[in-house]
Order: structure tokens, then sequence, then C-alpha cells
């Protein structure tokens, strides 16, 4: 297996915490009908992710 670059190993944490700082931002600041969707989608993709890779990891591995 090859070494792993800095980019690919910190990539989609990277993605997952910026998606998290939005949710949060436009939840704090903003109000409004697609708005709240927004955030709500935002705070839920990193929950989601992180069950899913919690419950199947082994599933991903082989």
């Amino acid at each position: 297996m090859p070494a792993k670059t800095l980019m690919q190993i910190f990539i989609w944490p990277i993605v997952l915490g910026v998606l998290t700082m939005v949710g949060l931002v436009v939840t704090l600041l903003l109000e409004g009908g697609v708005l709240e969707l927004i955030s709500i989608g935002a705070l839920g993709v990193p929950v989601i992710v992180m069950v899913y890779m919690y419950y199947f990891r082994d599933v991903i591995r082989h």
C-alpha cells in the first residue's frame, strides 16, 4: 500500500469541519426557512458520516 500524502489524510476531516462551522454560523446568525434547512443539512452530514464510519468501518476495510 503506497504512503498517503498529508492532503489525502486530512482532506475529509477538513471538509467535515468546514461544513460544521458553516452550519453553526448559519444557525447562529441567520433565520429563515431555507437557511434553517441549510444549517440542519450542514450539521447533520458530519453526524451521519461519523455514525456510518463507526458502524460500517469493518465493511469498508474488507
